[in-house]
């Protein structure tokens, strides 16, 4: 009868023991694993702290930090992507003109901007240090920002070279873009380059 207390504290120990330990991993994981959300737009997506650029993630998208380095987090993120847009194993880097070297960062000129009725605004921009002459294809987003400086109206602009959407010429690389605000909310225009191919 001795021997079997003794037994059952042993396993009772043991089931303590192995309560402890799950009560301590979910605690790590509680810890170094927390849901959290991009604040601003457009953050940077690094392969390292302060390392190459790998992509961009927009405001409010869901992310789970799994690891701290300073002023930098790891994060994990999940989500949807056409299918056609992915590739598996290594993506070979296409050879690209020199003149390319020349185009970070990108220099944006707006050519024009003009009310059309009542609620629509036109914006004519062009790149001004990449030659057409190297790009197969380029998506712009155009920003229009209130006095505030709030992003009241965003549009991408997809263009393939020498198609109705975009004007190439041999040194520059034109934009039109039609925004869904009223001209007179608007203070400034900011624009970003997305995904590009290169001939």
């Amino acid at each position: 009868m001795h021997k079997l207390i003794k037994k059952n504290e042993k396993w009772r120990i043991i089931k303590m023991k192995k309560a402890l330990i799950i009560i301590s991993v979910i605690f790590f994981l509680n810890i170094f694993s927390q849901t959290a959300y991009i604040n601003i737009d457009d953050e940077v997506l690094r392969d390292g702290p302060n390392g190459k650029k790998i992509g961009t993630l927009m405001k409010g998208v869901e992310v789970d930090q799994t690891e701290k380095e300073g002023n930098w987090v790891k994060i994990s993120v999940q989500g949807w992507v056409w299918k056609q847009a992915i590739e598996f194993g290594q993506v070979e880097e296409k050879e690209k003109d020199n003149a390319i070297e020349s185009a970070s960062p990108l220099e944006f000129e707006i050519i024009k901007t003009q009310p059309i009725g009542d609620r629509t605004t036109e914006v004519q921009v062009k790149i001004k240090n990449v030659s057409s002459k190297i790009i197969d294809s380029a998506e712009v987003t155009c920003k229009a920002m209130n006095k505030a400086g709030e992003t009241i109206e965003f549009k991408k602009h997809f263009v393939i070279k020498k198609s109705a959407g975009g004007l190439n010429r041999q040194d520059e690389t034109f934009f039109t873009y039609l925004l869904d605000v009223d001209y007179y909310e608007v203070e400034s225009f900011s624009f970003r380059l997305g995904a590009i191919e290169y001939k």
